[in-house]
């Protein structure tokens, strides 16, 4: 059997972006993908005959929730077929977002493109400090190409790119500053805490690396799933609760996703009441997962 994890964002105005559906699996490669939330803002059904079971979840507004789909088919790309259909995924410039008001955020940009006329580079203290920039503003136009963030405090930022416009990222920066406001899920270990976050419109990974310190376990620009997949999981184990692997149906959804009739996962079709997965317990956080503020600062490497 093998599954992947869905995590379904629903925000509200306030928090300036879209609400949108990920979906993380169990792959070396091409693991991660996000679509654009279902209307009716729940967690996709599966096709007829598909194979694929999930868990059931309770969506009451605004917040960040999960949900497994298994089944027998191997490879990955059959499943996410079997999920959203003929959906197309969200582009990159519609994940990539600051969490401010776009209207404050276009006025950053414009400030940074007056400074680009006349220097190379400027300090991302004075920055803030003589424009309507915030630090999310900075690191979104940074992830969009449009400038490089450099200093011993950028261990929020993309890869350098020296040929372009540099900020000098001279301070610390508070986490709070950067991921979506009191969507965080922080878990305390023994040794080590670590949190999932939402920054720039991706899930992340941090590692508490010190008093008052947190460090990106998850790279900006490579293939997470695989680490995410392990995490949410032991999130699930930490915070969930058991619930069955079930049909569609099973679950009175309605909705289902127009599937092109060539898929090869209609081989699947088989194993549609195969017992070893049909009513399986997982553990599963089924309502918002357990999210809240987080505080301390990104560390700089």
């Amino acid at each position: 059997m093998h599954c992947l994890i869905a995590v379904l964002l629903l925000t509200k105005p306030s928090w300036h972006t879209s609400d949108r559906l990920i979906l993380i699996g169990y792959t070396s490669r091409n693991n991660y993908f996000v679509y654009p939330a279902p209307s009716d803002q729940q967690f996709p059904g599966t096709a007829e005959n598909s194979g694929i079971f999930m868990t059931e979840s309770k969506i009451n507004g605004a917040g960040t929730y999960m949900r497994y789909y298994c089944s027998y088919l191997t490879h990955l790309g059959d499943m996410v077929a079997g999920i959203v259909g003929e959906q197309l995924p969200m582009p990159y410039s519609d994940i990539t977002q600051s969490k401010n008001n776009p209207i404050t955020h276009e006025r950053c940009r414009e400030y940074l493109d007056s400074l680009i006329q006349t220097s190379q580079s400027a300090r991302m203290s004075d920055i803030i400090k003589n424009s309507a920039c915030k630090a999310s503003d900075i690191a979104s136009l940074a992830f969009a190409g449009k400038i490089s963030i450099g200093g011993v405090n950028r261990g929020f930022a993309p890869p350098e790119n020296t040929s372009l416009f540099e900020v000098i990222a001279d301070k610390q920066v508070k986490l709070s500053d950067l991921v979506l406001a009191d969507q965080s899920v922080i878990l305390n270990g023994s040794h080590r805490s670590t949190a999932l976050v939402w920054y720039q419109g991706y899930l992340h990974k941090l590692n508490k690396c010190g008093l008052n310190t947190w460090s990106f376990e998850t790279e900006f620009n490579g293939e997470n799933g695989v680490e995410l997949f392990t995490y949410l999981r032991q999130l699930n184990e930490k915070f969930g609760e058991p619930s069955k692997l079930l049909m569609d149906k099973e679950l009175n959804r309605s909705q289902r996703p127009t599937i092109p009739q060539d898929n090869a996962y209609q081989a699947a079709e088989i194993r549609y009441n195969d017992v070893h997965i049909h009513y399986q317990k997982v553990n599963v956080i089924k309502g918002r997962l357990p999210v809240g503020p987080i505080t301390g600062f990104v560390d700089g490497r």
